[in-house]
This record gives C-alpha cells, structure tokens and sequence, in this order.
C-alpha cells in the first residue's frame, strides 16, 4: 500500500453512507436492511443464510480486521473504516474490527435494535422506541447529543458526520465542525420528503422519494466531486460514495459514477455496464454493486484484495425495488412465502413499468391478519391490523399510514381484477420484512 494511500484513508476517512430507506411512518416495524458493506479495504457482504462473508486484507494482519466467521441470524451490516457491525434478527448487535479503542465494539448489552450504523470509532443503534444508543465515541464528545434525541425514524452516517429523520420529517444533525452543521442544518429546516442524505466535504446531497436531488453548501477541497456533476441526476433510488467518487443507483436497476478521473482513478468509475442492480456499495476507491441474483459486481482497486468476490451467490437481497430483464409476470416461476407458508397459489405477483414487485392486496393482508376493505367507487383500498391502518388508492403515489401522507415511486394498479400493490408499501407498516432470492426466484415476507 502506497504511503499517501495510508494517510489518505487514515486522516481523510472513507464517507460511509448508511442507504437506509424508509417510507412510511411506523416506529414498530423494522427498516430497510441493507447487504453490503465496506470495512477497510474489504467488501463485506450478508447472505440469504443469516452469515456474513468478508474479504482478506492482504495488508493488515488479522489482530486488527474485523472476524465475522461465528456470526449468524444477521439482517443487516454497516461498516467504518475498521470495524463492521452487525444487526441480528432478534434486536440485538454484534461488532468486530479494530483495536476497539474507544469501546466502538461494545455493543453486546444493545437490544430492541432496528438499524445500525458506524462511524470513526463509534457505533450507533436505533431502537425500536425511537431513541438512538451509542458505542464508543463520536468526535468532540458529540455522544449526548444523540443520546436526547426522540422519534428517529432513520439513521445516516457520512464519516463523523450523523444525521438523524424522525417520524415528523425533522431533520437532526451532529458533527465536528459547528461551521459545517450551521449550513447543513439551514438546508435540512427547508427539505422535505427526503429518504437519503449523502455528505461530500462541504457539501450535503438530499435524495428525495421523488429520485431527484437537492443540494446545500460548497466546494472547498479541489479533490471532491463538484455538485454540478451529480445535482442533475434523476430517477435513483441509493447514493454511495468514496473518496472521490459517488455512486448513484437508478430505479432502472443501472448505476451512475462521478468522480476527479485525473486523481487516483484506478477503476471505480467503471460501472456503465452494471445492469439489474439492487444496492450499491463504495469503498476508498472502489465500488460494489450487488445484482438482484444474489451475487456481486466489483470496479476499481483490488490492490488489497477487496474486489477477491468471484464466486459469491446467495447475498441477501433485501431491496424489492429489484430491476429485471425477464417476464413481468412471475405467477409460474416465483415462489411467494409468507410467516413461512407457501401461498404461491393464491399469491400471483409481479413487476410492473417500474420494475417494482406488485403483490396482491387480499392474499398478502389477511395471510398477515389483517383485514381489507375495498372502496370501487374511490378506488381505495384499505388495510387494517391492531393499531395500524394503510389507505391506498388506484393509481396515486400517495398513501396513508395512520392518517400520515407517505409518497411512493409506483402506484397501486388492478389487473385482472385483482388489486396490486407495491411490496414494501404494504407490508413493511405491518411491521414485515420483504426479501427477494434471486438465485431461488422466492420473495419471502416475515413478521418480525
């Protein structure tokens, strides 16, 4: 490894992007879980089976990289530089990697955990009431901060950088530079409908439900990516970013790259050719995509051996918002599996124009007790469980959750009389978890 690469990555930390989405207000429910991960110099990646899989660091020996071999029952993964931390299924956390100076790892007493992200020496978990737990320590003692506050419904990390979205829209920020918060904050007051934010240098990108961006601040380290070359792109629904580079993941299952291709441009640009991606990843200078198959596609620095994923099938595919190249119309080769039963045969789903998967509103509801109510001359349907009450109605964007107005990026339909709504739309209020397997065609929705 190069001395400027080891400072580079030491003094001017990887941005690590927790591309957390959610959609609909419902502190109760899990959010969206994502599969890959980069720790320092390796492509991490969670496979259908609950193990994570990580590359070897040819560079560091092992006292210092993260061991993930006894892991298991995991549903999501975040990595900082050195260290990787894993959500399991039942709420609670694992962590590996380091030297666990500032007790980043410390995470076993955590539970009631519904995301996790890291940062530079520390480790955030958000909890199912809202609140958010903290392991080791964010720069300048920035722990209390956090620690008050309320309502979170997602959680964002760019480097030292944390962003909170709570269930009102609000958005909370926390950081080193009070300079930098300033301005970002001034930004946040004015957004809205935001389902993502990335930060590059000074400047903080908002990805909007809508798949466009906003922006706020300004460039002031020549060796970022200049707003003008990403703030026009449109239709993505994941941002991740480098060190000099961003990725942008399209709802078309394609993935844009912008980065300086005259400063350190060995390859993680390359992209043009990833097709049916489902989530996207990027290290130092590298970048991963994960296909909706199951397995991986890599561009860039291998110099470590974090592009060593040859070979890797059955990554978790936890995104429903999967692209396609095949048939719309998945009733004779795709399984659906609900709290473990088969009800493939009532169950005829499909992807529509925007390659998200519709299921149909009655089969999928009342195999999740709920109950459905059908409005022909609104066209509305209607979906109610205990406390939970979703409204949707035939060819609108928008929805309700408990009387709050949510947007989503495809409308409901009726095909052959049968009324179709969008995956994740109905079944994460429910409190549910969506997966798609691509290598066994079965989508999976699991109470939790």
């Amino acid at each position: 490894m190069s001395k400027f690469k080891f400072l580079s990555l030491i003094f001017m930390f990887s941005f690590l992007v927790c591309p957390i989405v959610i959609y609909a207000i419902n502190l109760e429910r899990p959010v969206k879980h994502q599969s890959l991960a980069t720790p320092y110099e390796q492509t991490a990646a969670l496979k259908s089976d609950g193990t994570v899989q990580i590359t070897k660091n040819t560079y560091f020996n092992d006292s210092v990289l993260p061991n993930v071999s006894s892991w298991n029952n995991i549903i999501q993964i975040d990595a900082s530089d050195m260290h990787i931390i894993g959500l399991k299924k039942d709420g609670t956390v694992v962590a590996s990697g380091g030297k666990n100076e500032k007790g980043e790892c410390n995470v076993q007493d955590w539970k009631d955990i519904v995301q996790v992200c890291a940062g530079y020496q520390f480790s955030l978990g958000l909890k199912s009431d809202g609140t958010v737990v903290v392991a080791g320590t964010l720069t300048f003692d920035r722990n209390n901060e956090i620690l008050e506050w309320e309502n979170i419904q997602k959680l964002i990390v760019n480097d030292s950088l944390v962003i909170g979205i709570d269930k009102y829209g609000k958005i909370l920020s926390t950081n080193y530079s009070d300079g930098r918060k300033e301005v970002f904050q001034k930004a946040f007051e004015n957004w809205t409908d935001i389902k993502d934010i990335l930060v590059l240098g000074d400047v903080v990108f908002g990805l909007k439900n809508d798949g466009s961006l906003v922006s706020a601040g300004e460039e002031t380290d020549p060796y970022y990516i200049e707003r003008t070359k990403i703030g026009h792109w449109k239709n993505f629904v994941q941002l991740a970013a480098g060190r000099n580079h961003v990725l942008g993941l399209k709802s078309d299952g394609t993935v844009l790259a912008a980065g300086e291709k005259n400063f350190r441009n060995l390859g993680q640009l390359n992209v043009s050719g990833w097709k049916n991606i489902v989530e996207i990843a990027a290290g130092s200078y590298y970048s991963v995509g994960l296909k909706s198959d199951g397995t991986l596609v890599f561009a860039g620095d291998n110099e470590q051996g974090q592009g060593n994923i040859k070979g890797w099938k059955n990554i978790k595919v936890a995104n429903s918002k999967i692209s396609t190249s095949s048939s719309n119309d998945l009733s004779n080769n795709f399984k659906v599996i609900v709290n473990d039963k088969d009800i493939s045969s009532q169950a005829k789903p499909f992807f529509d124009s925007s390659n998200r998967i519709q299921v149909p509103v009655r089969a999928i509801s009342e195999s999740l007790g709920a109950d459905v109510d059908w409005n022909a001359s609104t066209k509305t349907a209607v979906i109610s469980v205990n406390d939970t009450e979703i409204k949707f109605i035939i060819g609108s964007k928008n929805y309700q959750v408990n009387n709050s107005t949510m947007t989503m990026d495809t409308a409901p339909v009726i095909k052959d009389g049968t009324i179709y709504v969008p995956a994740r739309f109905v079944c994460e209020p429910l409190g549910c978890e969506v997966n798609y397997e691509g290598s066994s065609k079965t989508i999976t929705i699991n109470q939790e």
